[in-house]
């Protein structure tokens, strides 16, 4: 009976010893290994960026994508590409509902997107709540002046008022909202000029006289506009600013020597700012919260999310992707991940509709 057991047990381990051999021919050289191998492995991240080059969201995207893929299990190659359109509609509708959903096509929104699709300028058809928001880095909006407006000092915006001619990309995007709006609570008449690619382009347009006053980001400020304002070329006149905890507004930390559009209301009025167009300005630095936010199609397999969230909370928790933020960008990349960024949309899509309509 003793040997006839031992005769059955090795008969099994024959059979499946056979299996496994069967296994290991079918599945070729290296099966188990692959197993194991992330999905990212030996792969290529597409990331869009609805903007022409040399803006502030393509900086950020190409200075957080090269850094990101050293974090993400696999550590997977980039590749940033631009398809400029529609103010982002082109992109983000191609995100929607064209791209692969195995979470190798990203795309990078700036924040005049999110207005963009709240204020449903045409094209903006997508849906942001069935998206997957990665991460958001929080910016905030700077607005300048050209030389040709002739301002030395803030105080010297009162004299110009009906020569404002404010160079913008399109209707709708933050910068030309918020600065729209700013020149309304200030009392001052003005004209806004659309059309720009992005606000590398209108800077330019500044430079050569064709308008006085444009503006684009913080991810801009420093590489580009800080040091135009050390050689007199412009004149910083406020940032948006960010909101902290309790709902003040306060200087974003890479522009730390730029007033804010409120620090700028009282040194011209002496009084704090109120009423509706100063909540609307409110409710465009609350949507900088979401600053250039990294979004993924619908049906992305939640683990990958999971990857690509785990891998931007290391790069940003990392010294030294931290010092290099600073060398490049000009300060510290603070960041939103995951949930946390999720509620900071819902809280934009959640304003009021007369701040809506202001902004319509």
């Amino acid at each position: 009976m003793m040997r006839f057991t031992k005769v059955r047990e090795r008969l099994a381990w024959a059979a499946a010893l056979s299996g496994l051999l069967v296994w290991m021919t079918l599945a070729g050289p290296g099966a188990g290994a692959a197993a194991d191998k992330p999905f990212y492995a030996g792969k290529t991240i597409r990331v869009i960026v609805p903007f022409s080059p040399g803006g502030g969201t393509d900086n950020y995207a190409r200075f957080a994508a090269r850094h990101w893929v050293k974090y993400i299990p696999g550590n997977p190659k980039v590749l940033v590409q631009n398809l400029p359109g529609g103010g982002g509609a082109l992109t983000f509708g191609y995100l929607y509902s064209k791209a692969s959903r195995d979470g190798l096509t990203l795309a990078v929104a700036s924040e005049g997107i999110p207005v963009r699709r709240l204020l449903r300028r045409p094209g903006h058809t997508y849906e942001f709540t069935k998206m997957s928001l990665i991460a958001s880095a929080p910016s905030s909006s700077t607005h300048y002046a050209g030389k040709s407006l002739g301002i030395k000092e803030l105080k010297d915006l009162k004299k110009v008022s009906g020569k404002i001619v404010a160079g913008d990309t399109q209707k709708g995007s933050t910068v030309a909202t918020i600065s729209g709006l700013i020149f309304k609570l200030l009392g001052l008449e003005f004209r806004q000029v659309y059309g720009y690619s992005s606000y590398g382009e209108a800077r330019l347009a500044l430079l050569k006289g064709e308008v006085n006053v444009t503006g684009g980001d913080a991810f801009n400020y420093a590489l580009v506009v800080e040091p135009l304002e050390k050689k007199g070329e412009v004149f910083m006149l406020f940032q948006s600013g960010l909101l902290d905890s309790k709902g003040n507004v306060i200087r974003h930390p890479v522009m730390p020597n730029a007033r804010t559009v409120e620090e700028g209301y009282v040194e011209l009025f002496g009084k704090q700012p109120s009423g509706t167009v100063w909540e609307a300005i409110k409710g465009i630095i609350a949507v900088n919260t979401l600053g250039k936010s990294i979004w993924a199609p619908p049906g992305v397999p939640e683990a990958r999310i999971r990857d690509l969230e785990d891998g931007f909370r290391k790069m940003v928790a990392d010294p030294a992707f931290q010092a290099d933020a600073v060398k490049v960008m000009g300060g510290k990349n603070e960041a939103v991940i995951g949930k946390d960024a999720q509620a900071a949309l819902k809280q934009f899509f959640g304003l009021p509709e007369e701040v809506v309509k202001l902004y319509r």
